[in-house]
């Protein structure tokens, strides 16, 4: 009898107010509900209604039973997941993990780690507990072949019978190593251990040049210690007068040693130019080496390339130019002569202002520069150059025990900026980098590779 004032209690709540009518019979994935005739036909059930069910083998409920309670709520039945995945841990196949327990709940993970030379599947570092079991299951598998046998520049492996036979080296194995004179470990040991690793092996770069640092040619440095390793750098403060070469004020430890070296020269400079038809901007009667000076022309006279001022540079061999002004009316003698050149036309021996002639150059030489030369001023404008070929000779390529990679001919004139191609004789190997086999003309010269 108490039951039927229960139904009709729940279905009096359900109706009353537009309250919603309850949870109908629950699916429960990987579960069952413990079925009896009793409530059976209670369905949809009322809001607050609990019903006992049990989880299939190897799931359980979230707490961690066999069996519970789910209740009927107002957003459906709870738990919402009543079934959850219980998945053993025994062991990692070719790996092992710290601090593991025996069962875990789904979604849980475990930290794994490998052996050397094995990984779980995508370098995954951990393993989950999932509806299916294990993803990915718990097994490390064999990864990358390992490392080949290190070429160590400016070192040598410590060669045992030991482990020659052993490369391809597994991921994780290491090798001692010793280094040069003047090359020393990361670390600044003479030797050290180098290991395969999964990106090659380690350290990338085993030896380190080692440069020595005494004094200073013509200046000093400020804390200064004696030795250092590879890309380190010292400040340098040269003494008056001088400095290092290109205005540098740090020296730097090279795979060669010391760049530049730790030697001040003394700073050239260029005392004030003698000025025809103009005047300096400057009050200064020293300059330094790259130093600018400014000039101007005196009324009626200009440069000449037709201004009113001009600017000179202070050279290695002195100022870049002479500071000259001239009279814009006056006339110019002969063209100047240009090494392997000539005149498209017949040279006059005077030309009025602004009048021009044309340059070209004799075969295989490249014309630099404005083929036209102006008269102006009284002067000339800068000239071309002929820039000279090169000739390929049969006799130097036999030193080198090379040949041309096209044409085989004893002698053969090539541009300056031309591809010149080489290649081996037969029989012989590349000597110096491959990247010298092909190489261009620089005026006149060419450098050839070697093969030996």
């Amino acid at each position: 009898m108490l039951f039927f004032i229960n139904v009709i209690l729940s279905l009096w709540v359900s109706f009353a107010g537009g309250k919603v009518k309850g949870c109908d019979l629950p699916q429960i994935k990987h579960g069952y509900l413990y079925e009896t005739t009793f409530f059976r036909p209670s369905f949809p059930a009322a809001i607050g209604k609990a019903y006992y069910y049990y989880c299939n083998d190897n799931f359980v409920t979230p707490a961690q039973q066999r069996g519970d309670y789910m209740k009927c709520t107002k957003q459906g039945w709870s738990p919402a997941v009543p079934c959850l995945r219980r998945c053993y841990f025994h062991s990692v196949e070719n790996g092992h993990s710290l601090r593991a327990k025996y069962t875990y709940l789904e979604h849980e993970t475990v930290d794994v780690e490998c052996n050397p030379g094995y990984s779980l599947p995508n370098e995954l570092t951990n393993i989950t507990c999932t509806e299916q079991d294990w993803s990915p299951p718990p097994r490390c598998i064999g990864v990358v072949k390992g490392c080949d046998l290190p070429q160590i520049k400016h070192g040598y492996l410590y060669e045992t019978t030991f482990f020659r036979p052993s490369f391809p080296a597994a991921i994780g194995k290491a090798y001692y190593y010793y280094c040069n004179d003047n090359f020393v470990t990361p670390a600044q040991q003479r030797g050290d251990y180098m290991k395969c690793t999964k990106q090659g092996w380690s350290p990338a770069v085993p030896c380190l040049r080692r440069c020595y640092f005494h004094s200073v040619e013509n200046g000093h440095s400020l804390r200064a210690k004696y030795t250092y390793l590879e890309h380190e750098t010292v400040d340098v403060v040269c003494n008056p007068g001088y400095s290092l070469p290109n205005e540098h004020t740090k020296i730097t430890c090279t795979e060669q040693d010391w760049s530049p070296p730790p030697r001040c020269i003394r700073v050239k400079s260029c005392d004030m130019p003698i000025f025809e038809n103009a005047r300096p901007k400057s009050n200064g009667t020293r300059f330094k080496l790259n130093d600018e000076l400014d000039y101007e022309c005196r009324e009626g006279y200009e440069t000449s390339d037709g201004n009113t001022t001009g600017v000179i540079v202070c050279r290695d061999d002195g100022w870049s130019n002479p500071p000259t002004c001239r009279d814009p009316k006056e006339k110019c003698g002969r063209p100047p002569a240009v090494d392997n050149g000539d005149l498209t036309s017949f040279p006059l021996k005077e030309y009025a202002p602004g009048m021009s002639v044309e340059y070209q150059c004799q075969a295989y030489y490249v014309l630099r520069g404005d083929t036209h030369v102006t008269c102006r001023n009284g002067q000339w404008s800068q000239p071309p150059k002929c820039l000279e070929a090169c000739v390929i000779s049969e006799d130097i390529m036999n030193e080198h025990n090379v040949e041309l990679k096209l044409i085989n001919a004893k002698n053969r004139y090539f541009k300056t900026d031309e591809n010149i191609e080489f290649r081996c004789r037969n029989g012989y190997n590349p000597k110096t980098p491959e990247s010298s086999f092909e190489t261009k003309c620089q005026e006149g010269a060419v450098t050839y590779p070697s093969c030996a």
